[in-house]
């Protein structure tokens, strides 16, 4: 495994962590974080519909789940300097 999927695991598990921290899911109930690479740069350097993918478990609106993630992520752990929601509740990374 490169440096690059290495850091992107951590991220998936930093994200994993703070959806746990912020009592949206428990861990069993943790879907497969996807994160994809936005083809405009300006949505950052990755991308999650994490948030999307826990309303029904969560039974709270995409946007709210994605601010409380974005609370509770440890961003030192995920290699990240800066996360914005945008649209229905989409988490950018950069």
């Amino acid at each position: 495994m490169n440096r690059l999927d290495q850091a992107k695991e951590q991220m998936k598990e930093a994200l994993q962590e703070a959806a746990v921290t912020a009592g949206l899911v428990s861990p069993e109930q943790m879907p497969t974080v996807i994160l994809e690479t936005p083809k405009d740069k300006s949505h950052g350097d990755f991308a999650t519909n994490l948030a999307m993918q826990l309303t029904k478990i969560a039974k709270r609106n995409p946007r709210e789940i994605a601010t409380a993630i974005v609370e509770n992520l440890d961003r030192e752990k995920a290699f990240v300097k800066e996360c914005q929601i945008a649209g229905p509740g989409f988490i950018n990374l950069f």
